[in-house]
């Protein structure tokens, strides 16, 4: 997952929904913990909710993660 403070508007979105409570706000803008690389489960939840698109969240390697089913 990767985190475009450019491109962050401070909506909080991505704060409210994080299951681990890695995000928090600070001057406006979205950060996330130096954790996150050891507490993240890869929900993809503020990914989905961010309408900015600064986040980009691809899957790990070797066909583990989150799948999505849309329908």
């Amino acid at each position: 997952m990767r985190h475009n403070k450019a491109l962050c508007t401070g909506c909080g979105r991505c704060v409210k929904i994080c299951p681990m409570e890695l995000w928090e706000l600070k001057k406006s803008k979205a950060f996330i913990s130096p954790e996150y690389v050891e507490k993240c489960v890869e929900c993809g939840s503020c990914w989905l909710v961010c309408e900015s698109n600064a986040i980009e969240f691809s899957y790990p390697k070797g066909g583990t993660g989150v799948v999505w089913e849309y329908g």
